[in-house]
């Protein structure tokens, strides 16, 4: 029987952040590959009202009848990605001192790149007290998550020895047609919703893809691109982080000694829906207990453009509030700056009531892509699933 293979060739375009990545081959793994890749597939032959049974392995109803192997290269550098910048006026070697620490325990090479919305490492490490030399009681190298990255192109190959018919095409031909698109909509490893573990096909079985074929598709997935194509994962990074923060919560943008606060792009779309968000909810609930919050900045319900105050703008709680930034994933506690210079956190909870379910996690309705420096991002309907069952404030409970 013959054996049919398809060829491509992967190119990187942002580091993969792995469980393991001192392991060859460890910038892209066929065990995440193949399940994703056998899903995508499987939803398309579905639309196309496909009979796909005899393509499926044996005793399997998701898995399909093909092997991947994939060829990494083992000119592999590794970045440590952290949340924040370390340095600052007072301790500006901060940055330099975590490097040659961990350096010298993992006997490992690294860039960094920060600031990214990657969270995971930032408590594995410490810095001694009004110092920047490195704690290392409390540094826990060993449990670092890094990520990996290569310049040179990644080949895979796709076998399969079934040779059953699928309205005319072959196994192979149906995943030719369709490779561009799943490797534009899915990226890989940790944190790939933000942009992490971002890779395109550049050729398959020694063919070019089409530059049209793709430009086209871009448009059609994507409903937005990055102004600019940035050089370097820092710039990258630093702008995924501000989009998504702009979105969620807003972000302080320097103007001279103060800085102007650019409302949240949730909040506005909201409140023009007469929703408001949680956040002025619970500032209410604490000024009940007598706790006095900090005022930085304009109220957030105060309109900047238009001068005044949003609807209904009351101390009394009889707006219609909402649990808004659970959209784009719900925080452990949210922090809020006291008048006696101190902070308070405030932890959210879901209580279950009249039989609901227990809130599971969902995907992120938001998708960035990077491809050649720019940022190109989609949203799926997971949102519609979070706003149908999980806004209602009533589902929280504050401590």
């Amino acid at each position: 029987m013959s054996n049919y293979k398809l060829t491509f060739k992967l190119k990187q375009h942002t580091p993969i952040i792995h469980f393991q990545h001192d392991q060859h081959g460890a910038t892209l793994r066929a065990s995440e590959l193949k399940p994703k890749l056998d899903k995508f597939l499987i939803e398309k032959f579905k639309e196309d009202n496909v009979d796909f049974s005899d393509w499926l392995i044996k005793g399997q109803d998701k898995a399909l009848d093909y092997k991947v192997r994939i060829k990494s290269s083992r000119q592999i550098s590794y970045y440590l990605p952290l949340p924040t910048k370390l340095n600052s006026k007072n301790y500006p070697d901060k940055e330099i001192n975590l490097k040659d620490y961990i350096t010298k325990k993992l006997e490992i090479d690294f860039e960094y790149i920060l600031p990214t919305p990657y969270f995971a490492n930032a408590d594995k490490f410490k810095f001694k007290k009004q110092s920047d030399e490195v704690d290392p009681e409390k540094t826990k190298p060993d449990e670092l998550f890094f990520a990996v990255f290569t310049n040179n192109r990644i080949n895979v190959t796709i076998t399969s020895l079934n040779l059953t018919m699928l309205n005319g095409k072959f196994l192979y031909q149906f995943i030719q047609e369709n490779l561009t698109e799943f490797f534009l909509i899915h990226n890989f490893g940790t944190r790939q919703n933000k942009g992490f573990g971002s890779f395109t096909v550049e050729e398959i079985n020694e063919k070019e893809v089409d530059n049209d074929d793709l430009l086209k598709l871009l448009q059609d997935i994507f409903y937005k691109k990055s102004s600019s194509s940035y050089t370097g994962f820092n710039n990258i990074f630093q702008f995924i982080l501000k989009e998504y923060q702009l979105l969620k919560s807003g972000i302080n943008i320097p103007y001279g000694r103060t800085p102007f606060y650019e409302k949240s792009k949730l909040f506005e779309y909201f409140i023009k829906k007469d929703k408001r968000w949680e956040k002025r909810y619970i500032k209410q609930k604490l000024k009940k207990n007598k706790i006095e919050l900090k005022q930085t900045h304009n109220p957030i319900d105060y309109d900047n453009a238009e001068k005044n105050y949003y609807n209904n703008y009351t101390d009394k709680q009889e707006n219609d509030y909402k649990y808004i930034r659970a959209l784009l994933g719900v925080a452990e506690h949210f922090e809020f700056a006291t008048n006696n210079r101190g902070r308070i956190k405030v932890k959210i909870t879901h209580k279950p009531q009249n039989g609901e379910d227990q809130i599971k996690r969902f995907q992120s309705p938001l998708f960035m892509k990077v491809i050649d420096g720019s940022v190109y991002i989609k949203y799926n309907d997971t949102y519609k699933q979070i706003e149908k069952k999980y806004l209602n404030l009533n589902l929280i409970v504050i401590h």
